[in-house]
């Protein structure tokens, strides 16, 4: 079969940079699923099961993901846009500006969703998310750099803003250790690869001799070829709690 894509036309994008941010509507091409489960156990659950409907695993009956992106710029029927978490290749489904007032539940006024004149004058905007969001059963991992890593980043940065950009990314992901159950405990090769907005990462984990305390070195870094799949790095694409 071909695969085909639609090309934009310039005036269907019209205004859209009056906005400074944009949602982006995609598809998980690459998650590998043949079937889906009811539950699933997000790496920083530490193998606990919860319905999959209560995270954003990219495992779904229908394989779907929504990204916030900031819009840098339109050209054309060309959006560019930074900050996103997808991999090179995915297939867009579409985008919708962000909108404050819509989409932030604390910046909505209590009657801004109806106009039923007997409803109640005063509700919570309050958001809440599971405990295990914010205190985890896994503790966040200490993440060191080699100067080798460093040089290697250095050198295949554009500008100091992309280097802080990944260095902080790449941190941040490996602090929340997004290894599978089964690679964290069942087995005993403490590699690590993956590919985070282009770029390989090969990094080593280490189990200390007091309980649960684990830290995670990057030793090289790379641009990652995007015309091969490795089956044994992992992309990292949306969050995957």
């Amino acid at each position: 079969s071909t695969q085909s894509t639609w090309e934009i036309p310039e005036h269907s994008l019209e205004n859209l940079n009056e906005f400074s941010h944009i949602w982006i509507i995609f598809c998980f091409h690459r998650n590998g699923s043949q079937h889906v489960r009811p539950k699933v156990r997000p790496p920083r659950l530490d193998g606990i099961r919860v319905g999959v409907f209560s995270t954003r695993s990219p495992h779904r009956p229908c394989p779907i993901g929504l990204s916030l992106a900031k819009l840098e710029s339109v050209d054309g029927n060309v959006v560019y846009v930074s900050g996103i978490d997808l991999i090179d290749g995915t297939p867009i489904l579409d985008i919708k500006p962000y909108i404050t007032q819509y989409d932030s539940p604390a910046t909505c006024a209590p009657n801004d969703l109806t106009n039923d004149s007997n409803s109640p004058t005063s509700t919570s905007n309050l958001t809440t998310a599971s405990q295990w969001i914010s205190s985890p059963p896994i503790s966040t991992i200490s993440v060191s750099w080699t100067p080798r890593s460093i040089d290697q980043l250095t050198a295949i940065c554009n500008d100091m803003n992309e280097l802080t950009n990944l260095r902080a990314g790449i941190t941040n992901i490996l602090s929340e250790d997004p290894r599978s159950i089964y690679r964290r405990n069942q087995l005993n090769d403490k590699l690590y690869y993956f590919m985070f907005s282009g770029i390989h990462v090969t990094c080593w984990f280490d189990i200390h001799s007091s309980p649960g305390i684990t830290t995670a070195e990057i030793l090289a870094i790379r641009r990652a070829d995007s015309s091969k799949k490795d089956p044994n790095v992992d992309e990292i694409q949306q969050d995957q709690t």
